[in-house]
């Protein structure tokens, strides 16, 4: 990532995107208004939850039975430079996100999903210090090959006005304790409360989101560049629009009327001399950093972990230094 980050840096000039698309959208732009104009007041901490469990943990013997390749698989090219192994099933196709040889579970898959509003409004970067806490009867020396079925993951960070700010993640089974603000009843129009079985019937059966909480109120969104966003217990963008109380717009929308289109019109137009990419390499490689200290402090769990900048190591635990960097095989 530190190599893909500096070349993007020796080459200002080569137009870059990182597909977390909703970098695109609205609604990331009417959050960071919303907040840039008071609406909740100093914000100082986000809760974001995300029920998606990558872990074969129950599967692990299974990977001791001897699997025949398929037919048209490269196994070897496949794995790339990473220490190989024998093929196993689940493996591959998605499910290699589910491996710490190959992912960098929940988290690594969805943050860039989830914290894009809270790392653009707040100019974050890499955390001051970083814990994972472990659901279950995970732990590394164990079940090192694949992921917990569930983790709670705090960042400590300081926002771009010098003030700190705390984030902290939940991921599966995780997701099952996080804190709702006092009254939270949930409202299908939106997420419903994250651990009800509406919520498991909701779009794509995750019912990702964050709360969002500042001196004054909080704010609620979902994944995707805070789609379906709201402050509790019920604005809508909607209903502040016609209130009056929208604050006026400070940055501009990407043109086109499909959310699903922006993407691909930001590309373009600075491919063609236009504005510059929002989600370019430089910003999106700065948050993917910062979930893989979440990653790997997931190697010394429950221990606060403090993050030295100019060594860009942990200072206080070996076992996360040691997956900052996976071993590569040479020829790759």
């Amino acid at each position: 990532m530190d190599a893909m980050l500096d070349e993007a840096k020796k080459h200002p000039n080569l137009v870059t995107q990182a597909m977390n698309q909703g970098h695109a959208y609205d609604t990331i732009r009417d959050f960071r208004e919303w907040v840039e104009a008071g609406l909740i007041g100093e914000v100082t901490e986000a809760h974001i939850w995300c029920p998606a469990k990558y872990s074969f943990m129950d599967n692990l013997d299974d990977m001791q039975l001897k699997w025949d390749v398929p037919e048209g698989l490269d196994w070897e090219q496949w794995q790339g430079p990473v220490p190989h192994r024998l093929y196993f099933p689940k493996f591959l196709p998605g499910a290699w996100r589910f491996w710490t040889m190959y992912g960098t579970n929940t988290l690594g898959d969805w943050s860039c999903h989830l914290m894009d509003p809270l790392f653009w409004t707040f100019g974050l970067g890499l955390p001051k210090t970083v814990k994972a806490e472990v659901v279950g009867s995970w732990t590394p020396e164990k079940h090192g090959l694949t992921f917990p079925k569930g983790v709670k993951t705090t960042f400590e960070y300081v926002k771009r006005d010098g003030k700190p700010f705390k984030l902290v993640w939940f991921d599966g089974e995780a997701c099952q304790s996080v804190p709702v603000p006092p009254g939270y009843k949930g409202d299908m129009k939106y997420y419903p409360p994250h651990n009800s079985n509406e919520a498991r019937k909701r779009r794509d059966g995750m019912c990702n989101g964050a709360f969002v909480y500042g001196t004054r109120g909080v704010i609620e969104y979902g994944h995707h560049g805070a789609n379906y966003l709201r402050m509790l217990p019920d604005t809508t963008l909607e209903k502040l629009r016609a209130d009056g109380g929208c604050p006026k717009q400070k940055y501009p929308r990407i043109p086109g009327k499909d959310p699903n289109s922006k993407p691909f019109n930001e590309f373009i137009a600075a491919v063609k001399g236009g504005p510059k990419v929002g989600s370019d390499f430089a910003y999106a490689g700065a948050m993917t950093q910062c979930s893989l200290t979440g990653v790997a402090a997931l190697f010394d769990p429950g221990k606060l972990l403090t993050w030295d900048t100019a060594t860009r190591r942990f200072a206080n635990s070996v076992e996360a230094n040691a997956r900052l960097c996976q071993p590569r095989l040479a020829g790759w």
